[in-house]
């Protein structure tokens, strides 16, 4: 919420990022990876203020947020967050204009100098937890070697979850597996690809949208192992990252990334929202890649998709998607047609903004509940 209020004009949009964020959480399953990815967002919203205000205070404060999420059970995690932390750093640091306006700012205030104490006793309390578990508890796995670390092919490949066939949970509210779900439904994703379209207008706006972006499409492809190919790459480069296993979970982090990119082409449109009519077609900022068009043409590749999966099913009698017998296709015409109804409305282009905004909150909304509906009823 947070983050979106620091980004988005409309209040609209914070109310679309932040029902995505929370509702499309299966809280009975995904409960453990809570702090792993939920307080990306928050750190990122300090990170940000720290290249705002160049005020040491935030950037402390990031590492107090990044210690807390990581003491417990993920301490492998580390390497991950590492990663996620220096390439923001960078990002936003090459998006600031004046780069000379960067100095020591408020690095010895007493506040400053007591979250930089309260970050080093939260490192120190981190680092003792991480020795006494190694310590007094031996991991064995067959996945791992005796001094923990994981073997490039075991890195690259370990679990399903990095098949490419796993990104089809992006339209498909089919989970992949049982650990975790990365759908944010089908409207945030009209609104992330038309916001790339006009990436030149929303970058100019905030171009804290581009690095959203990169690290978003880059955590994907570290996730798919070999078949994204930077996940090589990062096992040499990144200290630790030769002990981290679960890199198909790293998906989780892009859901919610990818969700808030999403909010920029909600607030782009309504910013430029303005009613469509036979005068204005050669003008209108809307006419080529409308919110509407594209629904069409992702409504269009889904049902592709469905229909290539069911003839490859019937052809060679094999299960094309794992789990699929979990949750029906069938299910998902339900939300197919919550987005053509949705894209007939913004069709209409109301010159009434207020009126936009309250149909892709409710469209959202109703998807989004048929969602969780369909999780809890067929979820165990």
């Amino acid at each position: 919420y947070l983050l979106a209020k620091r980004f988005f004009q409309h209040y609209a949009t914070i109310i679309f990022v932040s029902l995505g964020a929370i509702a499309t959480t299966y809280w009975g399953i995904e409960v453990s990876f809570f702090r792993l990815y939920y307080l990306i967002p928050l750190w990122l919203y300090f990170l940000i203020k720290f290249f705002d205000l160049y005020d040491f205070k935030y950037l402390w404060i990031v590492g107090i947020i990044a210690v807390i999420s990581l003491i417990g059970n993920i301490t492998y995690f580390a390497p991950l967050f590492l990663f996620i932390f220096v390439t923001f750093m960078f990002l936003l640091f090459m998006t600031r204009k004046d780069h000379a306006a960067f100095k020591v700012k408020n690095i010895f205030t007493p506040l400053s100098l007591g979250l930089l104490l309260l970050f080093f006793v939260l490192s120190f309390i981190y680092i003792d937890y991480v020795r006494q578990m190694f310590d007094y508890i031996k991991i064995y796995s067959s996945s791992r070697n005796p001094d923990g670390k994981i073997a490039m092919r075991t890195f690259l490949t370990y679990g399903a979850k990095t098949h490419v066939r796993s990104l089809l949970e992006f339209i498909y509210a089919i989970p992949f597996s049982t650990d975790f779900f990365i759908y944010i439904g089908l409207i945030p994703l009209v609104f992330l690809i038309y916001a790339v379209f006009h990436l030149r207008d929303v970058s100019r706006d905030n171009p804290v949208f581009i690095p959203l972006l990169i690290v978003s499409v880059m955590l994907i492809m570290f996730s798919l192992g070999a078949v994204g190919g930077i996940a090589t790459l990062l096992y040499y480069i990144v200290p630790g990252m030769s002990y981290f296993r679960h890199i198909g979970y790293v998906k989780i982090i892009s859901k919610v990334l990818l969700l808030i990119a999403s909010g920029f082409g909600v607030d782009y449109y309504l910013m430029s929202a303005r009613r469509y009519d036979s005068a204005d077609k050669e003008n209108s900022k809307l006419k080529k890649y409308s919110p509407v068009n594209i629904g069409i043409v992702l409504v269009g590749l889904i049902v592709i998709v469905n229909i290539t999966i069911f003839i490859l099913k019937f052809k060679t009698n094999k299960i094309i998607y794992p789990l699929n017998n979990y949750l029906s296709y069938q299910f998902h015409l339900f939300s197919i047609f919550i987005l053509v109804l949705f894209c007939y409305f913004l069709l209409k282009q109301f010159n009434n903004k207020r009126i936009i905004s309250y149909v892709i909150v409710t469209f959202y909304f109703i998807e989004i509940v048929s969602y969780c509906f369909v999780m809890s009823y067929s979820l165990p």
